[in-house]
This record gives C-alpha cells, structure tokens and sequence, in this order.
C-alpha cells in the first residue's frame, strides 16, 4: 500500500536508496491518519531519511487476505486520502474506487492474483502526493518573476509527468526528489505539500528535475487526456486485469 516516508525531506541532500531503519511501534502517532497502519496488512516498510525502502515480505500470511487488505483500505487508506491535498473532484473519485474495492475484498470476488497485482499498484502510489504537484504549478503561474513560456512549458511538463505516473514509471521516491526545492513533507502524516513562499529559483529547481524525470521515462510530451482519478481507475484496472497463465 502507500507509504509516504514519515521524515521530512531534507533540502540538502538527494533521498536515498537503501540503508531502511525500521520504525518504532510504540511512536505510531495517534493523531491524523498515516499510511505506515494501513500497508502493514500487505508489506512490513520502513523509512530512512526521506526516502521510501520497501522491504518485500509474505503479506499474505496469517488471517483471510480479503478481510485484511479491506481493512487496510477501510481503516488506514482511505482515511489518509480523505485528508490529502489531492483536488476535492478527483479525491472524491478516488475514495469512491476504493470503496468498491472493499467491498469486492469483503465480497471476495478478487483472488490472490489480483490481491497481490492490487497490492503491488498501491504501494507506494505516487499518484496520492499529487496534490504537490498541483500546489507547485498553481506556485508558478502566480510567480510574477517567471516569463509565460516558463508558466506554459511547466504545465506541460505536470501533464506529462501524469502520464509518467500512469505508464508506472515515477515512484514515490523520485517525486519527492523532484519537488525537494520547493515540498516539505509532513512527520505525522507523510502529505508533501509546498512551503511558504518558495523562490523563483527554487521553482525553476522543481521544473527542471521534473522535466529531467519525464526524459529519463521517456514519456511522450503533450497535453493529459485524464484527470488524475481517471489515471488513478487506469491504473486500477490494469491491477484487476490479471494476464492468463501461460
């Protein structure tokens, strides 16, 4: 499931890859809803300054596995989306989708296969932090110090980098690398959401390190067709879809 990294990222150095220290239970917060509860019933996680260390383990183990990812969903996730900084339309859309999977787990019309497909798709999901993004291109169009071209080629590149999250290839990791100049991440909650006031330069920053994803991915550029619930249900869809066995 997601697993936003409980630290908040550091502005002077770049997330790491490895090296996870695991997270002390008797610290889970007791306040707003964090995603570590929820994605315990499908992976154990751990965090390590910033970056996002998933550690692959039987999650299936112990217990019906439908009855625990739907009480993942029910009791940690969808919580901690109704609290995110996603645009309200799209939030909506989202919770509405991950409630009808819980009641197709609670049902237990998905099988193991796409339990685990399912699992795979949301952990880490980058696609639930998109309200930084959003945040950061509001920043830029207000920003009276950058040119219209700046304004225009950033938004181009945010639809692009949609398009990278629903090819599958941005992780967690990346878009918290790419909005570190202008992004803080909340310790209690793991949102990313954009400081106060960030610079020009630091804005141009975060432009640069999103367009220098999307190359790296390779995705196409061009105007999003989708919303980010539309991506969001692609991605879902795909998840469901499992390919016949060979």
């Amino acid at each position: 499931m997601v697993q936003p990294p409980k630290n908040a990222v550091s502005d002077e150095t770049e997330p790491q890859t490895g090296g996870a220290r695991k997270e002390d239970p008797r610290k889970e917060d007791q306040g707003e809803p964090s995603l570590g509860p929820a994605c315990a019933f499908f992976f154990l996680a751990a965090c390590a300054f910033g970056s996002v260390a998933l550690i692959a383990t039987a999650w299936y183990i112990g217990g019906n596995q439908s009855e625990r990812a739907s009480a993942a969903l029910r009791s940690q996730l969808i919580p901690w989306v109704e609290i995110s900084t996603l645009a309200p339309t799209d939030k909506a859309q989202i919770i509405e989708r991950l409630n009808e999977l819980v009641a197709d787990m609670e049902a237990e019309r998905l099988d193991e296969r796409q339990l685990s497909r399912l699992n795979f798709r949301l952990s880490g999901a980058p696609i639930f932090q998109w309200g930084v993004v959003e945040q950061i291109t509001a920043a830029i169009n207000q920003n009276p110090e950058l040119s219209s071209k700046e304004k225009e080629d950033f938004e181009l590149e945010a639809d692009r980098l949609l398009r990278t999250v629903q090819n599958g290839r941005l992780s967690m990791e990346q878009l918290q690398f790419a909005t570190q100049p202008v992004a803080q991440q909340e310790v209690k909650t793991g949102r990313l959401s954009i400081r106060d006031n960030p610079s020009s330069k630091e804005l141009q920053e975060c432009s640069r390190r999103i367009t220098a994803l999307n190359d790296e991915a390779k995705t196409v550029k061009g105007s999003m067709d989708k919303s980010v619930a539309q991506v969001f249900n692609a991605i879902m869809e795909e998840a469901l879809e499992v390919p016949p066995d060979r």
